[in-house]
């Protein structure tokens, strides 16, 4: 069913293509990520902007979902291409390096180490077990953080929800370095151990074998 419905989709895609070719307008469906606009060393801005200067004629949508939804999306043929976190391979994608994107452990000034000196290690048994927030979508923190002996106590399906739930003081999360550097320069959140708790995320687009 699974297999018949992705076949459905892609025939849907194709003939809606073939309509809008009949009125003169062409489309390019791509999907992003949440909260990708603050990164400096990106090249997407960039080159969206050479694509619509070499081809004024198409119409450009940009839709902002999870990974996991823009992989399923891009191989059912809804999305044309989409630029994710690389976490694994699907059968009949292909997926190019963008860039790397660095992700460090954040608190917000609520909590009590922000003004602290939290300890090197963060599961060494201390009085205090901190809380901590992971991304709900595949590519998650936690599979890293696992390895830094965080628990997961919240749960966010956005770069947003998880940097609110460090905005409480009640929550440690991994942000996009990029992406923290407001809170920080604001003197609200503060970065733990950088040269301990992070972890790279390579940025790729995926997009169809065909």
């Amino acid at each position: 069913v699974y297999a018949a419905s992705t076949r459905l989709f892609m025939a849907f895609n194709d003939f809606r293509t073939e309509v809008d070719k009949t009125h003169g307008q062409e489309y390019l469906n791509i999907a992003l990520i949440d909260n990708t606009i603050t990164d400096a060393v990106s090249p997407l801005g960039a080159a969206l902007a050479s694509y619509a200067h070499k081809y004024p004629h198409i119409h450009l949508r940009i839709h902002t979902l999870p990974p996991d939804e823009i992989e399923e999306r891009v191989s059912q043929g809804r999305l044309d291409a989409g630029f994710i976190p690389m976490h694994g391979e699907s059968p009949g994608l292909l997926y190019k390096h963008v860039h790397t994107e660095r992700n460090q452990l954040y608190c917000s000034k609520g909590h009590r180490w922000f003004a602290g000196d939290p300890p090197k290690d963060l599961a060494d048994g201390t009085d205090f077990e901190p809380r901590h927030v992971s991304h709900g979508y595949k590519h998650t923190p936690l599979e890293k953080a696992a390895n830094f002996g965080l628990s997961r106590d919240a749960t966010a399906f956005s770069v947003e929800g998880i940097a609110l739930l460090i905005m409480t003081g009640a929550y440690l999360g991994f942000l996009p370095a990029h992406y923290a550097s407001l809170w920080v320069e604001r003197g609200e959140m503060r970065v733990i151990h950088p040269d301990r708790y992070f972890f790279d995320a390579e940025i790729v687009a995926v997009y169809q074998r065909a």
